[in-house]
């Protein structure tokens, strides 16, 4: 039988030797055996296990005496519905936390954008992306980027929305602006990240490869018809929408991300 010095426990289990001692003391989690004279305490593979159920139990929220009740279970199946349970609870918090992980790369690759774009702020800057479909939720009549309008728009999603309970929505503030013979039209969107195959309310974002790029609030019309310029001359494309994106890059401050699509793939978008 391998047996571990309190210090080894303590540093395998990434507790702390005190807190060792201490469940020794309270009777919660005795060491498989204590060196006589020296008094060493040593601990087994089945002390370790143990330990890491305490361990789940109390990032659970459990108190040190119900999972002392849990321990003095002698019924074998208590046991093994335990570790179902909890083996079922820790791929749900895995689940989650991937969600989350998705969400922050996201915005640290926002954020890494937004720095080269803004890297030389006299020059404007351009950058290329392949962009894949994108489901969106379409205003009926809001168009300005506004704190006030983003409620506004939660507000219309709910209304609207067939099955709101099971659409899940990208948190964000942004604007489409489609050109056709009579004129260009604006309109503030959403973006699904999921919702149910039955709502009829979502449209769909080609993919395509977009031309971006960056500029501040009082620069946004000219940035936005420079980068149809760019679109033009450079790329011989012809983009038949443009999108912007409020984008915060402080505290209270905010710019704008604008991107049009320069393939065919993208210019199917068409509003009357």
């Amino acid at each position: 039988m391998q047996l571990y010095s309190i210090g080894d426990t303590a540093q395998k289990s990434r507790t702390t030797i005190e807190t060792l001692r201490h469940y020794d003391r309270i009777g919660l989690l005795k060491p498989a055996c204590v060196a006589a004279g020296s008094g060493y305490r040593y601990y087994s593979n089945r002390e370790l296990l143990t330990l890491l159920i305490i361990q789940y139990c109390k990032r659970h929220g459990a108190s040190l005496k119900e999972i002392s009740a849990l321990l003095s279970q002698e019924d074998p199946t208590v046991f093994l519905s335990f570790f179902r349970e909890s083996e079922k609870n820790i791929d749900e918090e895995i689940a989650f936390l991937q969600e989350e992980k998705n969400c922050f790369r996201a915005l640290r690759r926002e954020y890494e954008l937004q720095m080269q774009l803004f890297s030389h702020p006299e020059e404007p800057s351009y950058s290329l992306s392949e962009t894949p479909v994108r489901h969106i939720f379409l205003s009926n009549s809001l168009s300005d980027p506004t704190p006030e309008n983003f409620c506004l728009l939660e507000e219309e999603i709910r209304q609207r929305a067939a099955y709101p309970r099971k659409m899940v929505l990208d948190q964000g503030l942004r604007r489409i602006t489609w050109f056709t013979p009579k004129g260009k039209k604006s309109r503030l969107f959403s973006i699904c990240r999921h919702y149910s195959p039955l709502e009829t309310e979502v449209r769909d974002l080609s993919p395509s490869r977009y031309l971006i790029r960056s500029c501040p609030k009082d620069k946004l019309e000219e940035a936005s018809k420079d980068l149809l310029r760019v679109a033009q001359e450079e790329y011989q494309s012809s983009p038949t929408f443009l999108v912007q994106s409020v984008v915060f890059t402080g505290v209270s401050r905010w710019d704008y991300r604008l991107e049009v699509p320069l393939d065919r793939r993208g210019q199917d978008f068409f509003i009357e």
